[in-house]
């Protein structure tokens, strides 16, 4: 549980993952150790197979896509985008990256024409308030399919913005490898 909710980080696994990294056609078999009584388990186990999964499916089809819609306040809009490449990147997702946008109207036409399968809105959370309900607005004015998620958990604003239409929060209080797991079945659900 320590690993999947990160309050102990194996580097490159559940915290800084190269999201890019392919694996499947490099695993080994290998023994595994028994002893009566004991039982054998890798840390790293559960977040492997969810890496594989996510690259089992895009051979057939393509990596999830993650488009980090980032505006307002440059520092709070950069620390929630690192965390949120991270918190995706451990799932290889491929992340769609941006310096950041000045308008609700430039950032929902550059969002949208990324063609995401997911996008996240990265700003503070006076500002989801704003310019976080008009982008939401924007968006689902023209589809409904493409989940809008905010990075952090704006407890304040919280029934505004299920109101406008947010499909989810990702903070720091997640379970990461629960989050990814629905995500994975989400997406692998929607696309098949």
């Amino acid at each position: 549980m320590d690993i999947a909710t990160r309050k102990y980080i194996l580097l490159g696994t559940n915290q800084y993952p190269n999201s890019s990294e392919s694996m499947l056609d490099k695993i080994e078999a290998t023994k595994t150790c028994t002893s009566e009584g004991l039982k054998s388990y890798r840390g790293a186990a559960a977040f492997e197979d969810l890496r594989l999964q996510t690259e089992a499916f895009a051979k057939k089809h393509h990596r999830p896509k993650l488009f980090l819609l980032k505006v307002g306040n440059l520092a709070m809009r950069q620390a929630r985008a690192g965390f949120i490449t991270n918190f995706f990147g451990c799932a290889g997702y491929e992340i769609i990256d941006n310096a950041g946008f000045a308008s609700a109207d430039e950032s929902v036409k550059v969002a949208l024409d990324a063609t995401p399968d997911l996008i996240v809105i990265c700003s503070s959370d006076e500002e989801y308030a704003t310019l976080g309900v008009e982008i939401i607005q924007k968006i689902k004015k023209i589809t409904k399919k493409i989940p809008v998620i905010i990075a952090g958990n704006p407890t304040e604003i919280i029934d505004l913005l299920n109101e406008t239409g947010v499909d989810d929060y990702i903070h720091i209080k997640n379970n990461v490898l629960e989050k990814l797991n629905l995500y994975n079945k989400l997406y692998f659900r929607r696309v098949n």
